[in-house]
């Protein structure tokens, strides 16, 4: 598989179940089946995968994926090594619901259970991992209690869990691949079973000769 970009070609290298399921979704973001999406999008595709990632990290990850002859974009087959990497090597794990109860706790001194959206809105978008105005009206959008009109605990951790897949889970995922030999290791294996009852048989047939 691969993407032809204006003279040379970016393969597309799906190596498992982990690689398709992530190109798969990367098809969700790539309206124009370009195999390529725009920077500022390469950042909500990473968390639509269930990855923990601040604004550092994606740019981070923009910077390994990086390619001169496509400098507004990002193509897949270039993005692809580097998440699977991150879930090979488990960064940018989701929170548990229990961390995010205590980082919310300190947002709401008076334990009244809610918090007012510009508060919210303040909070995410100009201190720590700071979300862009599409990002925040997204995030919102399943954060707000619209009959109190304000952001509860059980809204707000939802929002920040929506993501996190369940018997899906990528990490999960990755997990099962990492433990799985390669393919070549399994045709290694099977050639020395065969080779072993081979010589079993021979030995076998030469025993019943002599008896």
């Amino acid at each position: 598989m691969s993407g032809e970009e204006e003279g040379f070609v970016i393969d597309i290298e799906i190596n498992n179940e982990l690689d398709q399921k992530i190109v798969d979704q990367f098809a969700l973001f790539d309206e124009l089946d370009a195999k390529k999406i725009d920077s500022d999008n390469v950042g909500t595709f990473l968390r639509s995968l269930g990855l923990y990632v601040t604004n550092a990290d994606v740019e981070e990850i923009k910077e390994k994926s990086f390619h001169s002859q496509i400098p507004n974009a990002y193509h897949i087959g270039l993005l692809l090594p580097n998440i699977t990497e991150c879930f090979l090597k488990h960064k940018f794990l989701p929170k548990t619901v229990e961390q995010l109860f205590e980082a919310f706790h300190l947002l709401d001194p008076d334990k009244k259970g809610s918090l007012d959206i510009a508060y919210v809105e303040d909070v995410f978008k100009n201190q720590g991992d700071q979300f862009d105005d599409k990002e925040m009206a997204e995030f919102m959008v399943r954060a707000v209690d619209h009959r109190s009109q304000k952001v509860n605990y059980e809204y707000l951790i939802n929002a920040l869990l929506q993501n996190v897949l369940d018997e899906n889970d990528l990490f999960k995922l990755s997990d099962k691949i990492a433990l799985e030999p390669p393919q070549e290791k399994v045709e290694e294996i099977i050639a020395e079973t065969l080779k072993d009852e081979g010589e079993k048989d021979e030995e076998n047939s030469l025993n019943r000769n002599l008896n």
